[in-house]
């Protein structure tokens, strides 16, 4: 599911939004003065397709309406405001798909002090790592500096809560919830380069949470995965290895097989395997050509299982081994003096193009950081089909860097099949594609 249009009425009482997505490019490019809400449109959609429905009741605006493409369906959301006060806004969705109309109307949330005698308030910032109480019923997420209600922090943290959530207390539709599994988003906000870690209970009592950089986390993070993937190869290779005599003894190559065939193959997989060695995936070693004379029926069968069983064993690093190459690329050519490669246990390496030094992570500057940040966070943290919201992703970067972001973007897109809608200033970030451009300061 993919949104085609999104209309906002009345956004802090003052604007009407009409954002046309340009869905055969995959890239809107939403912007205009400060003030006309372009960063709080990204967060009313994140939160909205995240099930965290705090903002939307906060935010002033009067409805919001998505169309969607294939299938052709529109939802609106609106804020009901309560006739009496201290009452809590509510909010009214309504789904119109061909001639089916469902409607749903959020329920109040129940009065604090009635929870208070069987859902444990003031554990939630204890046993949940990022969150501080900040209010009776309100916590700050310090990963994102959201501030969440008690229906957030369920929707984002639910699975993690040590104790049974009452069931009267989850406020959401099957067929709602549905609707927004099938749209992830992601939210790539200003603030990327430092990554709140896990805090011992001093530092909690001290509120002074450990942080990391974001390029050091994800350097760990890449780490992992081509861990995972050598697992899962050496899996495969030790299933492979068990049968191997019994298919080399019962099974012959079909018939069809030339040597020709085989010598091709061999020398296909052997680049394979060198832009395996390449990426930092498996460790490097010499190739291995073929004896020159020709191959017996012995030699060919068994040439044909290995690489039968060789084929397996790549699958496994296939779509690691594609983003890999691509993330590689896209840094290579952005960063001048510096010179980047990925190792399978020390992950992200940079070193200087002339005296050939390691170059920490931390010291790379805001610009490389976010250069790096993105690119990684688009190739290997969200999920594929995904609609990302990035938030000035000018910060920091050279012009000559904000004239490729599109051309990035749009290679990331054409592997990890996302969309963008992206907000910002900077006329560069465009460069020759204005008819990406959708422009917002129109009043009603």
């Amino acid at each position: 599911m993919r949104i085609r249009r999104l209309i906002i009425e009345g956004l802090f009482d003052i604007f009407d939004h009409d954002i046309p997505f340009k869905t055969e490019d995959r890239v809107t490019i939403i912007h205009g003065p400060n003030g006309v809400g372009k960063t709080t449109i990204l967060k009313l959609i994140s939160d909205l397709f995240s099930m965290r429905f705090h903002t939307l009741r906060v935010c002033p605006y009067k409805k919001l309406i998505f169309e969607f493409e294939k299938p052709r369906s529109t939802l609106s959301v609106e804020r009901i405001l309560p006739r009496e006060p201290k009452k809590p806004i509510q909010l009214k969705f309504i789904l119109q798909k061909n001639t089916k109309k469902l409607e749903y109307i959020t329920e109040p949330a129940k009065e604090i002090r009635e929870l208070r005698g069987h859902f444990p308030f003031h554990m939630i910032d204890e046993v949940i790592e990022p969150l501080d109480r900040i209010g009776p019923s309100e916590w700050v997420d310090r990963t994102t500096g959201d501030v969440l209600d008690i229906d957030d922090v369920i929707s984002t943290y639910g699975e993690f809560l040590p104790f049974e959530i009452p069931r009267s207390f989850i406020h959401i539709k099957d067929w709602l919830s549905k609707l927004f599994e099938n749209l992830p988003t992601h939210f790539i906000q200003t603030q990327r380069l430092v990554a709140v870690g896990k805090i011992g209970a001093y530092e909690r009592h001290q509120k002074k949470p450990k942080s990391t950089a974001t390029v050091e986390r994800y350097s760990e993070d890449m780490v992992e995965r081509i861990q995972e993937s050598l697992r899962q190869s050496a899996i495969v290779a030790a299933s492979l290895d068990r049968t191997f005599p019994h298919r080399l003894l019962e099974s012959e190559p079909p018939r069809n097989v030339t040597e020709q065939q085989i010598r091709k193959r061999y020398k296909e997989q052997a680049r394979y395997r060198s832009r395996l060695m390449d990426a930092g995936l498996i460790d490097p070693e010499e190739p291995m050509a073929l004896p020159p004379d020709a191959l017996d029926k012995n030699s060919r069968r068994v040439l044909w299982h290995y690489l039968n069983d060789v084929q397996e064993k790549f699958k496994v690093f296939d779509t690691l081994l594609k983003r890999v190459e691509l993330f590689k690329d896209i840094i290579n050519n952005r960063f001048l003096y510096k010179s980047f490669t990925v190792n399978k246990k020390e992950g992200f390496i940079f070193t200087g193009k002339k005296t050939g030094a390691i170059v920490p992570l931390r010291t790379l500057s805001s610009g490389e950081q976010h250069e790096l940040v993105l690119a990684y966070e688009l190739l290997f943290i969200v999920k594929e089909g995904s609609l990302i919201l990035i938030d000035e992703p000018e910060l920091s970067l050279h012009v000559t860097w904000q004239h490729k972001f599109l051309e990035d973007i749009t290679r990331i897109s054409g592997l990890a099949d996302l969309d963008f809608l992206v907000a910002t200033h900077s006329p560069s970030i465009v460069y020759k594609q204005r008819d990406l451009m959708v422009r917002l300061g129109d009043r009603h």
